[in-house]
């Protein structure tokens, strides 16, 4: 075999108002070449912004967001809303 992988990576992106969540999340996954992290971001707005220009696979959120944000359920409606193929 020569390494190549037979799939496309699976796009993820991540949602967590903690820093180094987000971080540790992204370094974890960067070890796997079938993922591929397209957006790390602290707030909903970034998400859902990040998202119309790099569309992802799978979204990992954080439930409890700051409070100045909106709720994670809401954050989900929305994502599957305008971006029905990508998994919550």
């Amino acid at each position: 075999m020569n390494g190549i992988p037979l799939h496309p990576p699976v796009r993820i992106a991540l949602l967590d108002d903690h820093e180094i969540m987000r971080r540790g999340t992204g370094h974890h996954l960067s070890f796997d070449r079938r993922l591929q992290v397209v957006a790390n971001c602290s707030t909903a707005e970034c998400l859902l912004a990040r998202l119309q220009q790099t569309p992802a696979d799978v979204a990992v959120i954080d439930y409890a967001l700051g409070l100045d944000d909106l709720p994670g359920e809401s954050v989900v409606e929305r994502l599957q809303q305008a971006h029905p193929a990508c998994a919550c």
